[in-house]
């Protein structure tokens, strides 16, 4: 309570403005109370007031027979030593005061609280930064994996020191219902896309996890030795965990799946990709590390230059053919009035298949598995159409860009001849971009 006082005595900028309102609020309500004590206390002298407009000249006074000496003048209290008379100014004051002091207890406890929260709040976010700045991240991944190579190997021993006894409880029933099916589970191949700790209790020394991850997951049957399931295709899942801390070693508490995506024909992501060497024979000034991030910056470029219809880089990182093709899609796009919103990429893998070289023209192979939002929104009410504002989208693109060293002079679509230093087709009214020694995109396919 001291310590509220002082604030009180003392406050802080924020504080003042506050205050003021409510001294204004609290005077003005005195004020109010007053005044509607006053008008009761008039209303309530009627009796005198009526009693005067009999007159001089009433019986009561001229003829009454109480005479001089009536004790009704003399004696009588009601003027003399009424509490009403005495106490009609004292009532409001007190009554007002009480309320004044009322409103300021409130308000001490408002402020009190809201400077505990705060301080609350700042105590928990410094925990955070703590917890995170200590590297549990990566103990916390790798108790995941250790969980998943545990189940997979139906290692009971191992299950019972990594989790929690409810969790282990779980697990030992799903693992006893697959070997009284003879089949066992494979969870390989495990890569963490994200991890993010959102909440930390240190009391109980609790942390909350989000991450997404992805794994070959399916079944085979033991005896026969026969999978149930695609090898290769694998799962993109994201999960809610909570771990906790148990002399000195993690274990997990609780696994919540939140979303789960199937990743088709992920197979030609793991084929061989091509060398530093190869790169060099057609780009001597780019290494494989370089030109991958090349190609994927330009991929996010002509995602972000579709969102906001923009035409001029869009010229400048595509072909002619699929610039033309994107040309009449955003304008069928405008006049519907809706644009297709497309942020917060995320690029999983990416790989160079082939490089090569025909007709003076270098062709370069790139595969893309990516994740981001898209969807569809109406541009006047900003309203969602089509899509998921708070889902990603997980994509594997095969992408080809290409490199002409020549100058076009004939259009690519009608064949016709094309003036030099022109950037339209006189005969298809096509545009033409010379975009030579420059890689553009070519062809882009989606392959899951």
């Amino acid at each position: 309570m001291k310590k509220s006082f002082k604030r009180l005595i003392k406050p802080k900028k924020k504080h003042i403005k506050s205050i003021v309102i409510v001294l204004i609020l609290s005077i003005s309500f005195m004020n109010m109370v007053n005044h509607i004590h006053q008008v009761n206390v008039k209303a309530d002298s009627g009796w005198d007031s009526s009693y005067d407009s009999w007159g001089s000249d009433s019986s009561w006074d001229t003829d009454s027979s109480w005479g001089s000496d009536s004790s009704w003048d003399r004696d009588y209290s009601w003027d003399r030593d009424s509490s009403f008379s005495s106490n009609s100014g004292v009532e409001s004051p007190i009554s007002s005061f009480l309320l004044l002091l009322i409103i300021l207890i409130v308000f001490i406890y408002y402020l009190t609280k809201m400077a505990s929260r705060k301080k609350q709040a700042q105590e928990k976010s410094q925990d955070l930064n703590t917890i995170i700045n200590s590297g549990v991240e990566q103990e916390l991944m790798n108790l995941f994996i250790q969980i998943c190579e545990a189940y997979t190997n139906f290692d009971y021993e191992m299950l019972k020191k990594l989790t929690s006894p409810h969790t282990y409880e779980r697990y030992q029933m799903e693992l006893r219902e697959l070997e009284s099916k003879q089949e066992k589970r494979i969870i390989k191949d495990v890569r963490f896309h994200s991890f993010k700790i959102s909440n930390y209790e240190k009391e109980k020394g609790m942390v909350t996890a989000l991450f997404k991850v992805s794994f070959c997951d399916y079944n085979v049957d033991v005896k026969n030795n026969v999978t149930n399931e695609t090898e290769n295709q694998k799962v993109l899942n994201r999960y809610r965990c909570i771990f906790y801390k148990q002399d000195d070693l993690w274990l997990l508490d609780q696994k919540q799946l939140m979303e789960s995506y199937k990743v088709k024909n992920s197979k030609p992501m793991e084929y061989e990709e091509v060398s530093d060497d190869q790169v060099k024979l057609f780009f001597p000034d780019k290494t494989l590390a370089t030109l991958k991030k090349e190609l994927y910056d330009k991929f996010v470029k002509i995602q972000v230059a579709w969102m906001n219809f923009d035409y001029e880089s869009l010229q400048e990182l595509c072909s002619n053919e699929i610039y033309n093709t994107y040309h009449e899609q955003l304008g069928a796009l405008k006049l519907k009035n809706i644009q297709n919103v497309m942020n917060g990429f995320e690029k999983m893998s990416d790989r160079i298949m082939s490089i090569t070289k025909s007709n003076d023209k270098v062709i370069v192979e790139y595969y893309l598995s990516v994740e981001f939002y898209d969807y569809v929104i109406n541009m006047k009410t900003q309203k969602v159409k089509k899509g998921r504002t708070k889902q990603k989208l997980y994509n594997i693109y095969k992408l080809t860009y290409t490199m002409s060293s020549n100058v076009i002079t004939n259009c690519p679509n009608c064949g016709g001849k094309i003036k030099q230093g022109t950037t339209k087709c006189e005969h298809c009214q096509s545009v033409i971009v010379q975009n030579s020694n420059s890689l553009v995109l070519s062809n882009k396919r989606k392959i899951n």
